[in-house]
């Protein structure tokens, strides 16, 4: 009998252990840490009531003027200090639109440095043709946007820059670059 209790006992704990520690998750299930996790970022709501030359821009920003005209750096505090996006409003010379426009391709092009990119095409309520090319791993320049009117020669366009991504891990940033693209997406359609 003390035979047969020193067997079951050890089966019966480790059949306990097991079962607890294959619990299903779900609603109420409490999180659990991943040893090689990374924090969940608080993401800014969709809040835009304020605009640069027609470019909303999310409340969660800080403006910051460049030191040349139409030159601005938007920075996200909520994302951390890595997180900013580098926005210029030009109006190029008369005749000069095609070249700044086929410029700006070439760069969005080179700043993706070969990497897979999704690219997105959509006209605004003002009529600017815009483009926003997202590529999510192996560049510092994750998000990029250019939009442009033609018959009235403005150009708007910037990037999303992270110091660092260009070597992390994607999922290490991939909410603030869904974040952050939702708000470019947002100003481009009702830039006027």
């Amino acid at each position: 009998m003390t035979m047969l209790r020193h067997l079951i006992a050890p089966a019966a704990i480790a059949a306990l252990l097991l079962g607890a520690s294959c619990s299903r998750g779900g609603e109420g299930a409490p999180a659990v840490p991943k040893p090689d996790a990374w924090p969940r970022i608080e993401i800014a709501p969709e809040a835009y009531g304020r605009s640069i030359e027609g470019f909303a821009v999310n409340d969660s920003a800080i403006i910051v003027p460049g030191d040349s005209a139409g030159w601005y750096t938007l920075s996200y505090p909520c994302y951390g200090p890595s997180a900013r996006v580098y926005l210029t409003l030009a109006r190029p010379q008369r005749g000069a639109l095609a070249d700044a426009v086929a410029n700006r391709i070439e760069r969005m092009a080179l700043n993706a440095g070969g990497g897979r990119s999704q690219l997105t095409e959509l006209t605004s309520e003002g009529g600017y043709e815009c483009r926003i090319m997202t590529t999510p791993a192996g560049t510092v320049t994750p998000v990029q946007f250019l939009a442009f009117r033609r018959n009235g020669g403005e150009i708007v366009s910037g990037a999303l820059f992270i110091d660092g991504a260009a070597t992390a891990e994607p999922d290490s940033f991939a909410p603030v670059v869904r974040a952050v693209e939702r708000d470019i997406v947002h100003a481009l359609k009702h830039l006027k």
